[in-house]
C-alpha cells in the first residue's frame, strides 16, 4: 500500500479519497458513512457549535462595518464644524471691511451691513447643507454583515432540509 503524505495545516481527506486534501476536520465528519460513530446527538452537538461560532463571526463583522462607518461620520461631522467655523471667522473678517466700503458707497452703514450679512448666510447655508447630503448619504446598515447573514440563512435551512431527508431516509 502507497503511503499517502500528511495533509498540510491540519486538513484532512474522507475515506477513500484520492483528490487532493482540501477539507477541513469538521467537514470530514460529514463525509463519514452512517455506523461510524458519529451518533444523532452528536451531529445536533457539532451543529450547535458550528452555529454558535459563525453567529460569533457574523457579530464580529457587524461591530468591524459599524466601526467604520461611525469612523467616516465622525469625519463628515468634523468637517461639517471646520466648515461653519471658516464660514463664521470670514463673515467676521468680511463684515467690518465690505461694511465700511458699501457704507461709503451707498452712505448708508446699516444698508451695508444687511447686504454682507445676507452673503454671508448664504454661502453658510451651502456649506452646512453640501455637508449633511454627506452625513445622510452614508449608509448605516452594514450591508456586507446583512448580506452574510441572508446566505448563512440559506445554507442552515438547506442543511436542515438535508438532514431531515436522510433521518427519513434511514427510518424506511
Amino acid at each position: 500500500m502507497a503511503t499517502r503524505k500528511r495533509p498540510a495545516r491540519g486538513l484532512i481527506e474522507p475515506p477513500g479519497h484520492d483528490g487532493p486534501d482540501l477539507l477541513e476536520p469538521p467537514e470530514r465528519a460529514l463525509l463519514e458513512p452512517a455506523g461510524t460513530g458519529a451518533s444523532l446527538r452528536d451531529l445536533v452537538g457539532r451543529l450547535g457549535r458550528d452555529t454558535s461560532e459563525l453567529l460569533r463571526g457574523e457579530i464580529a463583522l457587524a461591530k468591524l462595518e459599524m466601526r467604520d462607518t461611525m469612523a467616516g461620520m465622525a469625519r463628515d461631522s468634523a468637517g461639517l464644524a471646520i466648515g461653519l467655523a471658516l464660514v463664521l471667522g470670514g463673515g467676521l473678517a468680511l463684515l467690518a471691511a465690505i461694511i465700511i466700503v458699501l457704507g461709503n458707497l451707498v452712505g448708508a452703514y446699516w444698508a451695508s451691513a444687511l447686504i454682507v450679512a445676507v452673503v454671508l448666510l448664504g454661502i453658510g447655508a451651502v456649506v452646512a447643507m453640501a455637508a449633511l447630503r454627506r452625513i445622510r448619504g452614508r449608509e448605516v446598515a452594514p450591508k456586507e454583515t446583512l448580506e452574510s447573514l441572508r446566505e448563512d440563512r440559506q445554507w442552515a435551512a438547506d442543511e436542515a432540509r438535508e438532514m431531515r431527508r436522510e433521518l427519513k431516509g434511514g427510518e424506511g
